[in-house]
């Protein structure tokens, strides 16, 4: 089952704003934990999947800068395992520290 990313719909629907940071703060820790699973486990398999795309795409909707969400979208697709967790882990960080230095 997919999950589903809700705090733009917590806007639409009207909720205090307490509760539309908590449930955007909640999706926010979601999508990196997908992204930290997939980035610990590259080497050993594939981990493009729906739940990947997703994360990304939920990210990249509220960023403002796309550079380490696109690395490592790229990064997964590196053929060789070595680089290719490198790569991922480098852009996991990247976004890490941006979604820390927000706003």
């Amino acid at each position: 089952m997919t999950y589903q990313y809700n705090d733009t719909g917590a806007r639409r629907l009207g909720f205090r704003a307490d509760e539309a940071a908590r449930t955007r703060l909640e999706d926010i820790q979601h999508a990196v934990e997908v992204l930290r699973e997939a980035a610990e486990h590259c080497d050993e398999r594939e981990m493009r999947s729906e739940a990947v795309d997703a994360a990304l795409g939920y990210l990249s909707s509220i960023a403002s800068r796309r550079a380490a969400l696109l690395a490592f979208g790229r990064g997964l697709a590196i053929a060789h395992p070595q680089q290719r967790r490198e790569a991922v882990q480098a852009a996991l960080r990247s976004i890490q520290r941006a979604l820390v230095s927000r706003p």
